[in-house]
């Protein structure tokens, strides 16, 4: 069970590829593959939804497509 305080999560969050290239390189690498492994770890989660399990699909495909 988790136990969830709304207090902590973002309310906006900023998402522009265009910062990626100012980081170093291995930090993008890294944060790709662990994008991933949530992806997975989700789809394969024994709590997982039909929604969820969509939204795991659809960023897993995403990198198969690259």
């Amino acid at each position: 069970m988790d136990i969830v305080d709304p207090q902590p999560l973002a309310t906006l969050t900023v998402n522009d590829p265009s910062l990626m290239t100012v980081i170093l390189k291995e930090v993008t690498i890294s944060l790709g593959i662990d994008v991933l492994a949530r992806a997975i770890e989700s789809y394969v989660s024994i709590n997982a939804t039909p929604v969820t399990d969509a939204l795991a699909l659809g960023a897993i495909n995403w990198f198969l497509i690259i």
